[in-house]
């Protein structure tokens, strides 16, 4: 071989070695770095974690897991917020180091990243031993990224400056301690005693019910008694304020504002006192509160508002319903109010009707307005107690002797019927007095109650002009004035427009259209036969609207002239005697023209 040849052999074979020495044997030492140090901690999953040593601007904290509880060991011992901990030891397992820089490019001088004698560290532990110890340095230049090492390893790692004043640096205690104030669950709690201000009450649960057993015995309000101990159980401790309390005046809780005593079955007692507000605070949105519990030493504080929330007076825990039914059982009412008397009564639902139907008996037999009776039943059935007179020595004085209006209202499965009294307004306009027969509490109730218990005829009998289902309607003719626009179905969903001229309309608007007269019911009853139509502008109606369906059978809608010195128009339906007056928004929404039913253009796009 020649000599030339030769030598450019040795170059290209020096060259390759040179190559494979620095490129390939001389990167895998800095990859397994990078592989190794992946996540922040060689130590794999989060679940594997048993143990957490954080040194940082507070001192050390000591974190121990077992029977999958956390519990913090150092600087105090007490349960752990697990919570926060498993989110803790979750992002300590998943944290990436966001740069890895060699030993050799991070140099001999350490002191300069604040390695040679950190101040923070992290110590992790698992089921098999200690998995690793995260020294923390200074920050670098830009302050986005903390220096750190693995203890026992060599790289130099950057971290961000969030990730390490959140775990680490800016780590407080109460952050991992537990802070349920009283462990519980609602559904355990069988007494319930309530002390403030000098009120005492008392409430146990007797099956499934609440009762009032202090001061007085009455059934208790299940909602109340289950918003307190909500509240009760959802307030959690703020701060810790001192470990060993040996003196609880300093917060007020040698004579609390509150207390709170829980019997939770053969669980024993839970109890809360709530000591003064904590001075000098500078939250001006939440006031703090010292608290503790009973037979425990510590201090904490806690949020202000809860003493709002246990301030209740026997009233408050009092079950407020009156009269207990469901609306849908009802199938006879009585009221009498004023010298008047109107009785209903329930009927059979009429072939495809979705509701009830109620008939008048007295004064007169007739079809009754469901939605008005509906009220009526509503109005009793919500009726709720905003106070108490109880046992009281003369009814006089709340007209209960001669009430000024009863009520009587026969419920399907009741052998008695339920009734109620109702008295004269007190003397203050805050409320109206009831009573029912046979007990012996007076209720004072909102005043418009008065006004719920309607017994004039003509308002209580059926105003329902027109209703049906707007899916079987094939075509709706409007006829005002001069114009006829005829709508015309076309599809499930699609209408057009056929006379005066053809186009598919705006299906929106026809809907308004048919929402104005599926339903449509009267403001007021006019009278049942008109001898005269032209009387009501009838004869030759304003309006005109006749909806057809599908099986070809129509229905007319006439509506006449204003009735004077009022905003309302006469209606009726056109194979009907009876006249309402309505609202006469109704000429607005039926007086359209065949260009109100034109699809509007789609908006310009912008410039």
């Amino acid at each position: 071989m020649k000599p030339w040849k030769t030598l450019l052999l040795a170059v290209i074979f020096i060259g390759l070695l040179l190559y494979v020495v620095k490129f390939e044997r001389g990167e895998v030492p800095e990859k397994d770095v990078e592989k190794q140090l992946a996540r922040l901690l060689d130590f794999g999953a989060a679940e594997k974690v048993t143990k957490l040593e954080i040194v940082g601007e507070e001192g050390k904290f000591v974190l121990e897991k077992k029977d999958d509880q956390w519990r913090l060991l150092e600087p105090v011992k007490d349960q752990a917020d697990q919570e926060n901990v498993d989110r803790l030891v979750k992002d300590i397992a998943e944290r990436k180091a966001e740069r890895v820089i060699s030993a050799e490019d991070a140099g001999d001088d350490w002191a300069i990243y604040g390695l040679t004698e950190p101040k923070y560290h992290l110590t992790v532990w698992t089921e098999k031993g200690e998995a690793g110890t995260l020294l923390i340095g200074d920050k670098n230049p830009t302050g986005n990224s903390y220096y750190a090492q693995v203890k026992g390893q060599d790289s130099l790692l950057l971290f961000p400056t969030y990730f390490i004043n959140t775990n680490i640096v800016n780590k407080k205690v109460k952050d991992l301690r537990d802070k349920t104030l009283l462990a519980f669950e609602t559904e355990e709690v069988t007494r319930l005693r309530l002390a403030h201000e000098g009120t005492v009450i008392e409430c146990a649960k007797e099956g499934e019910e609440w009762q009032l057993t202090a001061p007085l015995k009455a059934k208790a309000d299940e909602a109340e008694i289950d918003t307190l101990l909500t509240a009760v159980h959802d307030l959690k401790i703020d701060d810790f304020v001192e470990e060993e309390a040996a003196d609880l005046t300093p917060y007020g809780l040698d004579q609390p504002q509150a207390t709170v005593v829980l019997t939770l079955g053969a669980k024993g007692e839970n109890a809360l006192l709530l000591g003064k507000k904590k001075e000098g605070d500078t939250d001006t949105y939440t006031t703090k509160l010292y608290a503790k519990r009973r037979g425990d030493k510590r201090v904490f504080l806690v949020n202000g508002d809860i003493l709002d929330k246990l301030r209740k007076e026997p009233k408050d825990l009092r079950d407020k319903k009156i009269l207990d039914f469901e609306k849908d059982q009802a199938t006879h009412l009585v009221i009498t109010k004023a010298g008047q008397t109107v009785e209903l009564k329930r009927t059979q639902k009429a072939e495809g009707e979705k509701e009830e139907e109620w008939q008048l008996v007295q004064p007169v037999k007739l079809q009754a307005d469901t939605e008005k009776v509906s009220d009526i039943l509503y109005a009793l059935r919500d009726l709720r107690a905003t106070d108490f007179i109880d046992n009281p020595s003369d009814l006089a004085p709340y007209q209960l002797v001669s009430p000024r209006a009863e009520v009587t209202l026969t419920v399907e499965e009741r052998k008695e019927p339920l009734k109620l009294l109702v008295g004269k307004k007190a003397a203050d306009g805050t409320g109206l007095f009831v009573m029912r027969p046979g007990t012996s509490v007076v209720y004072k109730v909102r005043t418009g109650f008065w006004d719920d218990l309607e017994t004039d005829v003509a308002k209580l009998r059926n105003l329902l002009v027109l209703k049906f289902d707007r899916t079987e309607v094939r075509r709706i003719t409007l006829v005002h004035e001069d114009q006829k626009v005829v709508l015309q179905r076309k599809g499930e969903y699609d209408w057009q427009v056929v006379e005066p001229e053809k186009f598919n309309a705006d299906s929106i608007k026809v809907g308004d259209v048919l929402y104005r007269l599926e339903d449509l019911r009267g403001d007021e009853y006019v009278t049942d036969k008109a001898e005269d139509l032209a009387i009501y502008g009838l004869d030759k109606p304003q309006v005109k609207a006749i909806v057809e369906f599908k099986d070809r059978t129509t229905k007319t809608i006439l509506i006449g002239k204003r009735k004077e010195g009022t905003t309302k128009v006469y209606l009726k339906r056109a194979d009907r005697d009876p006249i309402y007056l309505e609202d006469d928004l109704i000429l607005t929404d039926l007086q359209r023209e065949a260009k109100d039913f034109k699809k509007s253009p789609p908006p310009r796009p912008p410039y």
